[in-house]
């Protein structure tokens, strides 16, 4: 999970934590954002 084959855009990100998504910023990895909730790193669905 989190890692995505090349090609294949992410859609969103999501907590490993609490299964919340985030939306997905275009440029920016989605292991460098943070759950607001959980402070943990978030991953690419």
């Amino acid at each position: 999970m989190g890692m995505q084959r090349r090609g294949m855009p992410v859609e969103a990100c999501i907590c490993p934590n609490c299964k919340k998504e985030y939306p997905k910023t275009r440029g920016t990895p989605c292991r460098s954002q943070t759950c607001p909730d959980c402070n943990i790193p978030l991953m690419g669905k």
